[in-house]
């Protein structure tokens, strides 16, 4: 079931809607976890992480444990807030996927790698033209192309808090 059915689902009929805080005690494997609520000290387990039922798309929160988070309850407990994250995972198609920064980082440094050859040899020793010695007039051309051009610096383009499964 999708969260806009859930939601739905409450508008049209009178199921009972719970709302706990608690403490995360594990992470499970089935993207689910247990916690402990804080004001009746009641475990849940089969916490779902991500709001709709057996859905491979949207998002889905891995809370740390020890974290402090918000538990609704509608038929099934799932975490809506949490205190902090271990990882967030957004899954879906139709934006094409999020680029993947590991293969795109390594694509850039080649390219800037290859640019960089180009740049020293266009801003080398000059080359002189075969059978007159005259300055090569493409060295010339490509070095005025590039005058005040500088390489990208890709170093800092990760944020390591927001991970794609």
């Amino acid at each position: 079931m999708e969260i806009k059915e859930i939601i739905r689902s409450l508008v049209d009929t009178e199921q009972d809607v719970a709302i706990k805080i608690a403490t995360v005690k594990s992470i499970e494997d089935d993207r689910t976890c247990t916690v402990l609520t804080i004001d009746e000290d009641l475990e849940l387990s089969g916490v779902r992480l991500q709001g709709a039922i057996g859905s491979t798309e949207g998002v889905y929160l891995t809370p740390a444990v020890n974290s402090i988070v918000m538990v609704v309850v509608i038929a099934t407990p799932f975490i809506c807030l949490t205190t902090e994250l271990d990882k967030i995972e957004l899954r879906g198609s139709s934006l094409g996927g999020l680029t993947k920064t590991i293969e795109l980082r390594d694509q850039l440094e080649a390219t800037h790698e290859l640019l960089e050859s180009l740049l020293s040899v266009i801003n080398g020793v000059q080359i002189l033209e075969p059978g007159n010695g005259a300055p090569s007039a493409l060295q010339a051309a490509l070095s005025s192309a590039m005058a005040g051009k500088s390489l990208g610096v890709f170093n800092d383009i990760e944020n390591e808090n927001i991970l794609q499964g």
